[in-house]
C-alpha cells in the first residue's frame, strides 16, 4: 500500500508530523479505531507535543478534512487552461490515486457530522470545502456553458461518483465488473473531466 502524505509549509513541523502519522494509521485499520497515543507513537513525538496542537481525536479527522480539501483547492488553482479536459483528467487521477485515503477521510466526515463538534478546524473545514465545490460549479459554468442550476448539478454528479466508488471499490463483484480498481479510477477521472468540461456523452 502506498503512503499517503500531505505537505503543508504552513504548518507547524510536528503538526504536519502527527496528521501524516494519523492518516496512515486510520487508513490501515479504521478512524475509530486509532487513539490519540497511538498517533504521537507513530509520529515519534511525546503526548505534550501532540496536545499543544490537537484538543483529541475528533480534532485531528477535522485537521486531516482540513487538509485534503487544502490540497484539492491547491489543485484546482494550479490548472492552467480551465477548458483543457486532459488538465481536468490528471487532476481527478491525482484525487483518485489514494482510494484507501479518501475512503478513511469519507469514514471521519460521517461520524463528524452525525455530531458536528464546535473546534475550529471543523468549520473552517465547512467553509473551504464550500469554497472548493463553489469552485467547480464557477469553473463548469464559465468553460462547459451551463447554465448555474445546471451547473451545480453536474459538480452534484461528480460528487456522487466518487462517493460512491469509495463505499464499493472494495467490493470483489464491483471490481469484476469495473475492470479492477486501477483501471476504473483511470475511467472515472476521464469520464469526470468530460463532465467538467462539457464533452460528455448524453
Amino acid at each position: 500500500m502506498r503512503t499517503a502524505v500531505y505537505h503543508n509549509p504552513d504548518l507547524p513541523a510536528p503538526e504536519m508530523t502527527l496528521l501524516n502519522a494519523a492518516l496512515n494509521l486510520m487508513i490501515r485499520s479504521t478512524p475509530e479505531s486509532v487513539t490519540a497515543t497511538q498517533v504521537f507513537k507513530s509520529a515519534g513525538v511525546s503526548k505534550a507535543t501532540f496536545y499543544q496542537y490537537f484538543s483529541g481525536r475528533e480534532d485531528v479527522w477535522s485537521g486531516l478534512l482540513l487538509e485534503e480539501e487544502r490540497w484539492r483547492l491547491d489543485g484546482l488553482d494550479k490548472l492552467s487552461n480551465l477548458a483543457d479536459e486532459d488538465a481536468w483528467y490528471h487532476f481527478f487521477r491525482s484525487l483518485f490515486q489514494y482510494p484507501d485515503k479518501l475512503a478513511a477521510l469519507q469514514q471521519m466526515e460521517t461520524r463528524l457530522r452525525a455530531s458536528p463538534p464546535d473546534l475550529r478546524r471543523y468549520h473552517h473545514w465547512q467553509a473551504l470545502r464550500s469554497t472548493v465545490l463553489d469552485r467547480m460549479v464557477t469553473v463548469t459554468h464559465r468553460v462547459a456553458g451551463c447554465p448555474p442550476a445546471e451547473s451545480r448539478q453536474v459538480v452534484a454528479g461528480i460528487w456522487c461518483y466518487w462517493e460512491g466508488w469509495l463505499r464499493l471499490y472494495r467490493d470483489p463483484e464491483f471490481s469484476g465488473l469495473s475492470g479492477g480498481r486501477r483501471q476504473f479510477a483511470k475511467w472515472l477521472a476521464r469520464d469526470c473531466a468530460r463532465r467538467m468540461t462539457g464533452h460528455a456523452q448524453s
